[in-house]
C-alpha cells in the first residue's frame, strides 16, 4: 500500500497553477499587437459612425455592398451550424454531443455577429430607431 504524501499548500498551488501563471515570451508582444489592431478597428468604426458611410470607399449607389455581403456570409455560417447539429441529431450518433454543442454555439455567435451589420449598414446606429419605428 502506498503512503499518502503530505504536500504543502504552496507546493500544490505551484504545481496546479504552473501552466496558468507562467506565460511564454511571445505572449505579451502578441497581446500588444492584437490590442493595437482592436484599437485601430474600433477607431475606424468610430470614424464611420461619425462621418457616415462615405468613408467606406464604396461609390454612392452601393454603400450597402460590403456590409450586406458580410451579413449574408454570417447568416450562411449560422445555417451551416444548424445543418451540422440537425444531421448529428437525426443520425443519433453517440459521439455527437460535443460537436452538436459546438455547432449550436457557432449558430448563436454567428447570428449575433450578423446582427451587428444592419446597424453598420444604417451608417449611424441611432438611425436604426427610424427603421424599426418609422412613424
Amino acid at each position: 500500500m502506498q503512503q499518502k504524501r503530505n504536500l504543502s499548500q504552496i507546493h500544490t498551488n505551484k504545481t496546479l497553477l504552473n501552466g496558468q501563471l507562467d506565460t511564454p515570451k511571445w505572449w505579451a508582444p502578441t497581446v500588444i499587437v492584437l490590442g493595437i489592431a482592436v484599437v485601430i478597428g474600433l477607431s475606424a468604426i468610430g470614424v464611420m459612425v461619425n462621418k457616415g458611410l462615405g468613408v467606406t470607399g464604396l461609390p454612392r449607389p452601393v454603400y450597402w455592398g460590403l456590409f450586406i455581403t458580410t451579413f449574408v456570409f454570417w447568416v450562411g455560417i449560422s445555417h451551416a451550424g444548424i445543418m451540422i447539429s440537425a444531421i448529428l441529431r437525426l443520425t443519433q450518433a453517440e459521439w455527437r454531443r460535443p460537436v452538436t454543442r459546438a455547432a449550436e454555439l457557432l449558430t448563436v455567435f454567428s447570428l449575433l455577429t450578423a446582427l451587428t451589420f444592419p446597424l453598420m449598414h444604417a451608417g449611424r446606429p441611432w438611425r436604426i430607431i427610424y427603421y424599426i419605428i418609422p412613424y
